[in-house]
């Protein structure tokens, strides 16, 4: 069994470089192309994406239950290990002076070794799903080495009510170590799993590792989880769902921010091309991958639903609806490359500049020829 390296050292790659080919959007115009080529390289016709071995680092730390960690460094002073996007920068400074007050205000529990998969980004679904479940996976990998039998911590603030049940295929509930939101533990070795497909770390993924953890996921589905009386259960409330093939439409009709506004218009043109109505949200994380994986299609606006289409066939279609004049925020469209999901994409306007604040209109025409073409062999009903 591996030995545990010395502190402030890195242990071995558990992940090494690489370079792939990138699938271009199915329904790609020429002149939308630099949408989509930010965070990629172009040599003539072929888009490549790179990434730098993933090194796991091993440091004293303090960990509380919002998910910030502070290591202690070769000086001895303790920095915050991820950092917050803030724009202003001298609210930045003011917020992590106050943070770092605080955190070390908490009440400590001392602990000699854990592992660290979380971040501050992944107490929200999209960030849980793709970067830190296959960081959960990686680790089931690991079953000579000495991580095997080190707890796991899991910051309270990630405790979503899909958490524990996704999180089953890759480890045992009770190696997970959760901390509570006001509370810190003072880790003397603190295994940290970084970023696993750096250098362009948020929603960014690796195909071989993605795809080998939906094998796994879809496998506990089927010799772990009760399919059929969970698929009865979703055929009474969705009755399409007897149809093949179905497709799914994720409304954010009820989020505080980013939905389409004039999405009555839209929905009775989903009806007739099998598109069902789902709100993320009142589906289980098993309900979720359940109904994915028999989809034909996945469409939805830009937001943590589409992580979905990691539990869909391969080959499959993912339909994201866009900021007309986005080129930052690809993830979707990375997502469903990793996953050998065929991606296309419709542009629409937004009310304001940041996709995140944004609202957004649909025109209604341009998604029917969409749709029209994408399902021309399989027809459109007539209601």
């Amino acid at each position: 069994m591996d030995k545990p390296p010395s502190p402030h050292k890195p242990h071995k790659p558990v992940l090494g470089s690489q370079e792939i080919v990138v699938a271009k959007p199915q329904n790609l115009k020429e002149h939308e192309q630099e949408l989509f080529t930010k965070q990629l390289t172009v040599k003539g016709k072929k888009w490549l994406r790179s990434f730098y071995p993933v090194l796991l680092e091993h440091v004293p730390a303090s960990v509380d239950g919002h998910g910030l960690v502070y290591c202690t460094d070769l000086s001895g002073e303790k920095k915050a290990l991820f950092s917050l996007r803030i724009k202003d920068r001298v609210i930045e400074k003011l917020y992590w002076f106050l943070r770092k007050t605080i955190h070390f205000v908490f009440p400590k529990t001392e602990l000699d070794s854990a592992i660290m998969v979380s971040d501050l980004d992944t107490h929200t679904y999209f960030h849980w799903a793709v970067e830190l479940l296959p960081k959960l996976f990686l680790l089931s990998q690991q079953e000579k080495s000495f991580l095997q039998d080190i707890p796991i911590l899991l910051p309270q603030k990630n405790c979503k009510s899909y958490a524990f049940d996704s999180l089953r295929p890759f480890v045992d509930e009770k190696r997970m170590r959760i901390i509570p939101l006001w509370k810190r533990l003072e880790v003397k070795n603190l295994f940290v799993v970084p970023c696993l497909a750096p250098p362009y770390c948020s929603g960014n993924c690796r195909p071989d590792l993605m795809q080998a953890m939906r094998k796994r996921v879809l496998e506990y589905l089927d010799e772990t989880i009760d399919v059929r009386t969970l698929w009865k259960k979703l055929e009474e409330r969705f009755p399409l769902v007897t149809h093949r093939p179905y497709r799914i439409y994720f409304s954010r009709k009820d989020a505080p921010r980013r939905y389409i506004k004039n999405e009555s218009e839209i929905l009775s043109l989903l009806e007739q091309y099998d598109f069902l109505y789902i709100k993320a949200e009142t589906l289980s994380f098993w309900e979720q991958v359940l109904l994915c994986s028999k989809a034909d299609s996945i469409l939805g606006l830009h937001g943590a639903a589409l992580s979905n289409m990691m539990w869909m066939k391969p080959s499959a279609r993912v339909i994201e609806i866009r900021k007309h004049d986005e080129y930052k925020n690809n993830c979707y469209f990375i997502l469903a490359d990793a996953m050998n999901i065929r991606y296309y994409y419709f542009l629409a306007q937004a009310d304001q500049e940041e996709t995140h604040e944004a609202n957004f209109t649909v025109e209604v025409e341009k998604l029917e020829e969409l749709l029209r073409n994408l399902y021309k062999n399989s027809g459109k009903r007539v209601r």
